[in-house]
């Protein structure tokens, strides 16, 4: 089967017809040649056409057979089969060929560390520019204070942790503080030290506008009940529009 040539039909139409009667219209990159590292995605936004849901993850899969050796190709299949678009459906026996796919991939991007040092910057930029809407903090916001949506996440994060550890993450995590072995006793000890202090030192306070993060000790002091509240107390669940538990569970002695 000729990939390269439905591939360009399916462009080729694309560019060709009136798009105004799609329902759902999505943007695609028809030439991604920055995923070969010739320049960015900016650099080549002129290449894009308007294609309908189906025929965007129809491009995708094609994609793949026409770059089968390429990560972000298959990574960008993998971002549209679990984005939790119903628009995107694939069966059974595709999710499982991709899934192995999508894992070599990221395995071969990991061992290269000029490109997983890029991946890690990308990520972690997209997760600031996230954290900057009020839409996403509040979705976080909800799990945590959320008793049962906040214990099924526990749960998970749980049940994730002792299956890796028992595929060997323990190990690795030894392995990989024995780095600090070089460290005299005193400079472990003072480490340890300013990372309790800096816990310790802080307090996780809910500002008037809905923003959570940690604040010094000093700060709360001088700010309580005035422009934030502590997470924990009435005055921060009627901010967030949540029902009072009854603040902090009161420690064992």
């Amino acid at each position: 089967m000729n990939y390269k040539q439905i591939y360009k039909n399916i462009i080729n139409n694309a560019k060709t017809r009136d798009n105004s009667s799609l329902k759902i219209k999505e943007i695609h990159h028809f030439l991604p040649f920055h995923w070969l590292g010739i320049g960015n995605k900016n650099d080549w936004n002129f290449a894009t056409v308007i294609l309908s849901p189906r025929e965007h993850f129809i491009c995708h899969l094609l994609l793949n057979k026409i770059l089968p050796n390429c990560p972000q190709a298959i990574m960008a299949l993998q971002r549209m089969i679990n984005s939790g678009n119903s628009n995107y459906k694939c069966n059974s026996k595709i999710y499982e060929k991709h899934k192995h796919k999508f894992i070599e991939a990221i395995i071969s991007l990991r061992k290269n560390k000029i490109k997983d040092k890029k991946r890690r910057e990308i990520n972690s930029l997209l997760l600031k520019q996230k954290w900057k809407t009020k839409e996403y903090r509040d979705k976080m916001i909800n799990l945590r204070t959320d008793p049962i949506k906040d214990n099924k996440r526990r749960d998970i994060c749980s049940k994730k942790m002792k299956s890796l550890n028992e595929n060997g993450l323990k190990e690795k995590t030894i392995k990989r503080n024995k780095n600090m072995d070089h460290m005299s006793q005193e400079q472990l000890i003072k480490m340890r030290h300013n990372q309790k202090q800096s816990v310790l030192n802080t307090v996780t306070v809910i500002f008037l506008d809905g923003i959570i993060k940690k604040v010094s000790k000093e700060f709360y002091k001088n700010n309580k009940n005035k422009t934030c509240y502590h997470v924990s107390s009435k005055s921060a669940a009627n901010i967030l529009g949540k029902p009072y538990t009854g603040g902090r569970p009161k420690q064992k002695n």
